[in-house]
């Protein structure tokens, strides 16, 4: 899938709908969360995602079922008494019913990891906060590469005849303590190279030009106006109580058959045709050339 959206229409398509999934546990607003991530997933073609997904999902949903039977005795219909302790169907259904949130959320920072074009988010994050985002890239550069000399460091001490396996937990830290001090050291040298190469390199010296300015489009504003459709018609519906679900008490099972929240399934699928819209691959004009 192509990324033709603007770097903000992602992060505001996460907040929104995140917002949508954890201020309630109605099954609909799940439903509808998991429509909108696994349609836009499955158009841009992110099978390991979704796979990906699933194997998180399931091991949690099964730790969450384990914790309700023996922690939770909420609900109205009782199925057993094992040792005193209840267990009730609603306290089953419930961790099902947070294992496909959790699955949702899952989906939701998959979908807007896909949408969002890395050299343009650091981009549009260097051109605002420029220090922020030097300090953050290095970060997250310089953590592997610590990662990498630690094990070497520790190899080098290991052949000198330094043990780090098998000692008193007394002998382990000193030998630690010696391949850590040799770390700390490298990194400070590698902090001062640092600065002196941005400071030769002219680095916040001046405005720098920028080349290349992202600027919304039509893209973005189809797909701004679809979820903003949809936050509209969700909060009528948490505003009139409509939203409202407890599954331990019954709480909202009667307004299930509400036929907004059919409009509400029709604004994800709209949303979610929206993104795949606006990140469809523009056709290419091919030339026409005339033999003479």
């Amino acid at each position: 899938m192509k990324i033709q959206l603007h770097i903000l229409t992602p992060v505001f398509l996460l907040v929104s709908s995140l917002f949508l999934l954890f201020s309630t546990d109605h099954p609909f607003v799940i439903c509808g969360s998991i429509l909108l991530a696994v349609t836009v997933l499955a158009g841009g073609k992110k099978w390991k995602q979704l796979k990906q997904g699933l194997w998180f999902a399931l091991p949690m949903t099964f730790f969450m079922l384990l914790f309700n039977l023996v922690f939770v005795s909420s609900g109205v219909t009782e199925l057993a008494v094992v040792f005193g302790k209840r267990i009730t169907l609603e306290s089953i259904l419930y961790a099902f019913l947070m294992g496909v949130k959790l699955l949702a959320a899952t989906y939701l920072f998959f979908m807007a990891g896909s949408l969002t074009n890395g050299d343009k988010a650091v981009s549009y994050c260097g051109s605002k906060l420029p220090k922020s985002t030097l300090t953050f890239l290095l970060i997250f550069r310089l953590i592997p590469h610590f990662r990498e000399s630690f094990f070497h460091l520790k190899d080098v001490y290991a052949t000198r005849g330094v043990e780090f396996e098998n000692v008193p937990l007394r002998e382990k830290i000193k030998s630690y303590r010696a391949v850590l001090a040799v770390l700390l050291e490298q990194s400070l040298e590698s902090s001062f190279e640092i600065g002196e190469a941005a400071y030769t390199r002219g680095f916040l010296s001046t405005k720098r030009s920028v080349y290349e300015r992202s600027r919304p489009t039509w893209r973005d504003g189809l797909v701004l106006t679809a979820d903003a459709l949809l936050l509209a018609v969700y909060i009528l519906l948490l505003v009139n109580g409509s939203a409202s679900f407890n599954l331990y008490f019954g709480e909202g099972l009667e307004r299930l058959s509400n036929p907004a929240w059919i409009l509400f399934l029709l604004l994800c699928a709209t949303l979610a045709g929206c993104i795949l819209i606006a990140n469809r691959k523009q056709r290419e004009t091919t030339e026409v050339t005339w033999d003479t």
